[in-house]
């Protein structure tokens, strides 16, 4: 190829020299070194980036997980001194009844946590240990440990934690947590002291997922070490705050109550990223660390991608820069060469010819070499920017040589819009300053095809140093641009694929050694990638899989087989095996010559398994459809059976195929078939499941009666069975059935007979035993009886009384198990009952000298559902048997709160005493009825055996359950737990006076039929003040209250003639004052049905006989105030306008409610301020009661602006025990008189309103 030259202007010849050559060489190399430099220093800085965002990952993450460490610890510890607390308060309470084995009983939530709990007097001699001391172990003393100084120089000091050491009682390194014990009067009882182990800790922060090496440990202000994951041996000896680095960090630690810092640990020297949080206000930092090279291990991959394109891009460049300074030299001596031959030309001719002729040749040449390299060369001369281009760049850039060059403007609107203006810029820069460039852009052909070139550009300078032209080179690039971006797209798009595709892809050399393995390894294998690089997978394929692997891998190594699919099990990094599906593909080069294999492994394991599991399935099925008793049959939509199995032989005595022949008719009962037609016609409407049973005919026992059962197959394919049908011989069950439901029949006569005989029982029992008792209550009560008579009589009474209880326990028997008992569930305050019942039974207990007492968990909640009725009842069964079986001591009612459960709040209640107890072996005879432990206790303590197993069906029909824990000779504690709903407890005005207003007297008229029982009404009344008018039926009674004005009627049920119930409901029908007169029921018939009867009847109350004279006094007076409505008559005028309301709250209250709500609060606080307040002060649970009661009025008197009470109410409630044991009892007893006095002064003035609001007055308060 000839060498051409196209020129805008004529040739001027300028002579190259040397030196600016060798400049411009120079020029050129800095350019491409300063390139690289710029290069790799954008690397750097990209990698200085992205490892700066990881460790400020990492320090969010530490600094965030220390958060919730913290919140972690602190309920662990606050937990623990909560718990250390109550025993503490137990303890100050009474120190000598104390029960520290109790409370570690209770404390089970610490089971795991703590490693021991031991306690110490105020010489810091043990007292109590959770883990018993060996015999003969020495004498513990805690004198000299810091915490008993602490504790025992300041009465203030809380929770003292101190550091983690050996335990002398264990011997293992525990964490102490101690508190303060002090005696009554505040002075120092000792320590109590919690172990708690610091490797339950370390247990629990090992659930932080931290990565390889990460650490989180518990320090104290100290500087010592409480708990650490993972632990290292001495480390809890090690003072870190004498350390150079941590000290610094302590004085952070005191500045900043949450931060993060990096420093190699002084444990185990390993460099972390930390982050420390104060936990709440203990002396404690919980300290979270990620390891600095785990969080810096993901980066290495990219850090070794960023170092291999760089070294890719260096490579390219230096490559370049050989290239032109190659050039440069080649047409340094070739110019040089040149200026040689024309000084010669004229002597030496021909030599002058073989000259040229050589120079033609090595342009020739070197015009061969740039069209092969794609690289042309170009000059603008100036000044006239005259510019010349070889062949090469006109085929470059797409344009006809023959045009002739274009000028220099034309030239640069060649390039690409976006890359013109930096190529101008290019090009004058290099004009005005002689310095060289390089740059890459995009120029336009002809044809509108866009090509990548490389332009490089030097200047020529005379020896005034001025440029005079500029020459450069022009490259095409274009295939290698392309070719660059194919093979980063294509890695890219491999490596996007591989990375995170579910299989595991690896290439493998001929050698079947891993050279790549992507990062499903880990979820497949469990191993990282760059732990199987360099393994062959020949070594973890089980052995029995091995050979068949090994046979494939040769026939892919030698190139009989070029893909292949293979089912194997591979060995997991924690031994296991998983089944994997493998596909080999053969690598072959240009050749064709085998260079490795790509293997794609995914795991089929849980489909592997699912094979089993249906082979195993269809086996078990056809084993159990051939060997089941029920017949089996599989059938289509369109009535064929496609499988009968072997069991129609057994239920209807034909063979599959003989039955498979037959028509549903042949063998189905003729008033059945529409049954069985009904059923199928169900599946098809898309029920899924049908059921009937019909009459079969069996081929030798005649008619049967047969279950069948209809399913449909889901997703059933077409053809194949839509319907699987199960028929059973259900003939003995249906006659079972008839039986049963004769039996229940009879059952049901059987309880209503016995139910009738109970009520019968009751009445003719109650009614001597009402006569008896009444009588004997008089007599003893007369006092006139000589000292023996009144000792017989009290006798009586005593028996008469448990003789009631006997029929009492039996009925209440009854009528739990006929299940007759429905709860009454209400809103009720549990603190309330346990003070109520400890009331009721705290006489009977003083008489044997026992102490009773409460203990009450802080946690119990103030408002909760349930039936506070037969809670109580269970509780005083409960405590009168403890009370009963203790002969000296005390007994302990117990309420524990047993955390929320989604259906409310578990409560456990239990009753200690200090009896006989019960021998273990005989405690499985508690619960039952009619059973006691042996038969000296029925002779030595009395009772049926009836009332455990009361409260026991009472507790199981509230869900929950009962026990007993007990030894012979210690005593007994029985518990119960249930769970109850939160709720609201209605403020009721709940007062008691401390002696009961004067009983109204009133006139009464009494119904009875027996002539006993009318005397000793009569008398009873009379004794109470009463005027009373006797008749003996129902007739004369309806007579008696035409013709008189009674208060209350005291009404019979079952009488001769006209009974009770007939008799009240033709007195309310008569609309007279007789349609209101209180009538109140007075029978022995008390079965829940009976008491429902009387309110339907009419009557307003009832009381049972035989009734107590002070429960018919209370019932009385209670109706005489409803009938009357007036204030007691002995309150002073005086007295009432001091306890009457406040004028503007009452009359702000009366605007805001209805009139009926209104008499409603006032009769409420009427009728509750005459109830209260008559429990003693002396113990500590009778003013925790009367404080409760305080606290419980404080609101309800004022809102309806009782204030004076009101604000007694809230001073009573505000001397606390520490108070009564500074100034004495009489501070308290001065404060509950004062209340007791309002109290009888407030219920007489909340009469009369009630009286003028159902009166409808409107009379003015102040008036009064």
């Amino acid at each position: 190829m000839s060498t051409s030259s196209h020129r805008a202007q004529p040739d001027a010849t300028v002579p190259t020299k040397r030196p600016a050559t060798d400049a411009f060489q120079i020029l050129v190399l800095v350019a491409g070194l300063l390139t690289i430099a710029v290069v790799w220093v954008g690397l750097s800085y990209h990698l200085h980036l992205r490892e700066q965002t990881a460790r400020e990952q990492a320090t969010r993450d530490v600094v965030n997980l220390s958060v919730g460490v913290e919140q972690h610890v602190e309920r662990l510890l606050v937990g623990v001194d909560q718990v250390m607390g109550f025993i503490a308060d137990d303890f100050f309470r009474d120190p000598k009844t104390f029960d520290f084995h109790a409370w570690l009983r209770r404390a089970t939530s610490l089971e795991h946590v703590v490693h021991q709990m031991t306690l110490f007097d105020e010489h810091g001699d043990l007292l109590y240990a959770r883990t018993p001391l060996p015999a003969g172990s020495p004498r513990i003393n805690v004198r000299d440990r810091a915490y008993f100084q602490a504790l025992a120089a300041n009465p203030d000091q809380g929770l003292y934690i101190d550091r983690t050491l050996k335990g002398r009682i264990t011997g293992a390194y525990v964490m102490q947590v101690a508190r303060r014990l002090a005696h009554p009067d505040g002075r120092f009882a000792g320590v109590i002291v919690t172990s708690i182990d610091p490797d339950y800790l370390a247990g629990q922060f090992k659930a932080f997922d931290l990565g390889p090496q990460g650490s989180i440990a518990l320090v104290g202000n100290d500087g010592f070490v409480r708990a650490r994951a993972p632990q290292t041996a001495g480390m809890y000896e090690l003072d870190t705050r004498t350390l150079d680095l941590p000290s610094k960090y302590f004085q952070q630690f005191q500045q900043k109550t949450s931060d993060s810092f990096r420093m190699a640990s002084p444990y185990d020297h390993v460099t972390r990223i930390y982050g420390y949080r104060s936990v709440g206000t203990l002396p404690l930092i919980v300290n979270v660390g990620k390891s600095l090279d785990a969080v810096m291990a993901p980066l290495a991959a990219e850090r070794l991608h960023a170092q291999v394109a760089g070294a890719i891009v260096t490579a390219v460049l230096l490559a370049v820069i050989l290239v032109l300074l190659r050039g440069l030299e080649r047409g340094s001596r070739q110019r040089a060469a040149l200026a040689r031959t024309n000084a010669t030309l004229a002597e030496k001719e021909g030599v002058a010819r073989q000259a040229e002729g050589r120079a033609q040749e090595a342009n020739r040449l070197l015009s061969l070499a740039a069209q092969i390299a794609h690289i042309g060369h170009w000059r603008i001369e100036l000044p006239g920017n005259a510019l010349f281009w070889s062949d090469e760049v006109f085929r470059i850039h797409g344009r006809d040589p023959e045009a002739g060059p274009p000028s220099l403007d034309a030239a640069l609107a060649f390039y690409h819009p976006d890359d013109r203006e930096a190529v101008a810029r290019h090009v004058a820069d290099a004009v005005e300053t002689g310095q060289s460039f390089s740059f890459a852009a995009r120029i336009v052909t002809s044809d509108g095809r866009f090509r990548d070139i490389v332009c490089r550009g030097l200047c020529e300078q005379d020896a005034a140093g001025a440029t005079t032209a500029v020459f450069g080179t022009v490259m095409d690039v274009t295939d290698l641009r392309q070719t660059e971006r194919a093979v980063i797209d294509s890695e890219a798009r491999y490596r996007l694929l591989a990375d995170h595709t579910s299989d595991m892809i690896v290439q493998v050399d001929l050698d079947t050694t891993r050279r790549y393995v992507s990062p499903a390894s880990r979820g497949l294998l469990g191993y990282e990638p760059e732990e199987l690089i360099g393994t062959k997978p020949i070594d973890m394929v089980h052995p029995e899989d091995r050979p068949a692997v090994a046979a494939l891998l040769a026939e892919l190594g030698d190139g009989r087989r070029t893909e292949a699919l293979k089912r194997q099990r591979y060995r997991r990094k924690d031994g296991d095996y998983v089944w994997v599906e493998v596909g080999y593909r053969l690598v072959q080069d240009a050749a064709g010559r085998p260079l490795g294999c790509v293997a794609s492994t995914r795991n089929i394991t849980a489909r592997v398994e699912a094979e089993q599991r249906i082979r195993a399935s269809e086996h078990r099925f056809r084993l159990l459809a051939e060997n089941t008793g029920e017949l089996i049959i599989l059938g289509h939509d369109d009535g064929r059976r496609s499988y009968i199995s072997p069991a129609s032989e057994r239920l209807l005595g034909y063979a599959p195929e003989e039955l498979g022949a037959m028509r549903l008719a042949d063998y189905v009962h003729p008033d059945d078939l529409g049954l069985l037609y009904a059923a199928t016609r169900m599946l098809s409407r898309g029920q899924a499941e049908a059921t009937c049973e019909y009459r079969a005919r069996n081929k030798a026992r005649g008619w049967i009666w047969v279950e069948g059962v209809f399913r449909r197959i889901p997703d059933a394919q077409a053809g194949e069975p839509t319907i699987v049908a199960t028929f059973r011989d259900v003939s003995e069950r249906r006659a079972q059935g008839e039986a049963l439901a004769d039996a229940k029949a009879s059952a049901e006569r059987a309880s209503a007979a016995k139910t009738d005989f109970l009520a019968a029982m009751s009445h003719e029992i109650r009614t001597p035993l009402n006569a008896i008792i009444g009588f004997t209550d008089l007599m003893v009560a007369s006092g006139r009886l000589p000292q023996d008579l009144q000792r017989q009589a009290e006798l009586v009474r005593t028996s008469s009384a448990s003789l009631l209880m006997v029929v009492n326990d039996i009925l209440d028997f009854s009528k739990v198990e006929a299940g007759a008992v429905a709860l009454d569930r209400q809103a009720f305050d549990p603190r309330a009952l346990v003070y109520n019942s400890l009331a009721i039974v705290r006489g009977a207990a003083a008489g044997k000298g026992l102490e009773v007492r409460a203990v009450i968990d802080p946690a119990l909640p103030k408002g909760l559902v349930g039936d506070e009725g037969r809670l109580r009842q269970v509780l005083l069964n409960l405590l009168n048997n403890a009370i009963k079986f203790t002969a000296r001591g005390s007994v302990t009612l117990s309420v524990q709160h047993g955390g929320a459960t989604e259906a409310g709040e578990r409560l456990r209640f239990s009753v200690a005493d200090t009896g006989i107890g019960i021998a273990r072996d005989k405690q499985d005879r508690l619960f039952r009825r009619f059973s006691q432990v042996d038969g000296s206790i029925g002779r030595d303590f009395g009772g049926t055996g009836l009332g455990l197993a009361i409260s026991r069906q009472l507790i199981d029909l509230m869900g929950g359950e009962i026990g007993v824990l007990s030894d012979e000779g210690v005593g007994a504690t029985f518990w119960f737990s249930v769970v109850l709903p939160h709720g609201t407890v209605a403020r009721s005005i709940a007062l008691v006076t401390q002696a009961p207003a004067a009983r109204r007297s009133g006139h009464l008229l009494l119904v009875e039929d027996n002539a006993i029982n009318q005397e000793l009404a009569r008398a009873v009344l009379e004794v109470g003040g009463h005027t009373v008018d006797v008749v003996d039926d129902g007739e004369a009674a309806i007579r008696a209250v035409e013709r008189s004005r009674y208060d209350l009627v005291l009404m019979d049920v079952q009488m001769a003639g006209m009974d009770g119930l007939t008799a009240t409901r033709r007195i309310r029908a008569l609309g007279t004052h007789a349609a209101t007169v209180p009538i109140v029921a007075m029978t022995a018939n008390v079965l829940t049905d009976q008491i429902e009867a009387f309110r339907a009847a009419g009557m307003d109350d009832h009381i049972g006989k035989p009734f107590e004279r002070a429960a018919l006094y209370r019932l009385i007076d209670k109706w005489l105030a409803w009938n009357a409505g007036t204030a007691p008559s002995d309150l002073s005028d005086a007295g009432l306008r001091a306890a009457l309301p406040d004028q503007q709250t009452y009359d702000a209250m009366s605007a805001q409610v209805r009139p009926e709500r209104l008499a409603s609060l006032l009769e409420a606080l009427a009728d509750e301020l005459g109830a209260s307040f008559l429990g003693g002060d002396a113990s500590v649970e009778e003013r925790d009661q009367l404080r409760f009661e305080a606290h419980t009025l404080t609101s309800s008197t004022g809102m309806l602006g009782f204030t004076a009470l009101s604000d007694a109410c809230r001073a009573l409630e505000g001397i606390h025990e520490q108070r009564v044991v500074g100034e004495g009892l009489e501070v308290f007893r001065q404060d509950l008189e004062q209340v007791r006095s309002l109290c009888r002064q407030a219920k007489a003035a909340s009469l009369v309103l009630l009286r003028e609001t159902q009166a409808g007055g409107a009379r003015s308060i102040a008036n009064t």
